[in-house]
């Protein structure tokens, strides 16, 4: 790891893919307590509405608007997440796609072809991780996306997961 100003830095450049940015925004997804919150009472109303009107002998046509509305929840939103994802990635530059990143104690760094800075670990609400990639949760809702092939030794990710742990300490849920 290179030393600057008297600091240890992992590196990671990579070049971002659609599937990165759909399975960055179905965590998100996930992630927002309140379309959790919402999906819960909408699974948990309409199946007790259809429950409560199978049981009192009510027309089974008069459910349809119910079975839309939980097909739309459970259906029509993971795939408009995907949709829209798909459609975010192809208006990004070329030179978007490509970024590089340099993460210390204290901050990280962030270049692209179009933009670049430096950012504190304080502006990180959550940091979580998969199989495949971490992700960041900014105050601001935006979404970072850190694929593991972007480190080009595994050691670098051990090292980068232990960087996060004690940079982020409770907001950091990994999974090594």
């Amino acid at each position: 790891m290179p030393a600057i100003d008297g600091q240890a830095m992992i590196s990671a450049e990579y070049d971002l893919t659609e599937r990165d940015v759909i399975w960055a925004r179905l965590w998100f997804l996930r992630r927002n307590k309140g379309l959790v919150a919402l999906g819960v009472l909408v699974v948990v109303g309409v199946g007790g509405f259809i429950i409560w009107s199978l049981l009192s002998g009510t027309d089974l046509w008069s459910l349809l608007p119910f079975l839309l509305l939980l097909a739309f929840w459970i259906v029509f939103m993971p795939i408009a997440t995907v949709q829209g994802s798909k459609r975010f990635y192809r208006t990004l530059l070329e030179s978007e796609r490509h970024t590089q990143m340099r993460f210390g104690a204290d901050h990280f760094e962030q270049q692209d072809g179009e933009s670049s800075g430096t950012h504190s670990w304080r502006i990180v609400q959550l940091a979580s991780e998969n199989q495949e990639a971490f992700y960041f949760l900014h105050r601001s809702s935006q979404i970072r996306i850190i694929p593991k092939r972007a480190f080009s030794e595994a050691a670098d990710v051990e090292a980068f997961r232990a960087l996060l742990r004690k940079a982020l300490a409770e907001r950091a849920h990994l999974l090594g």
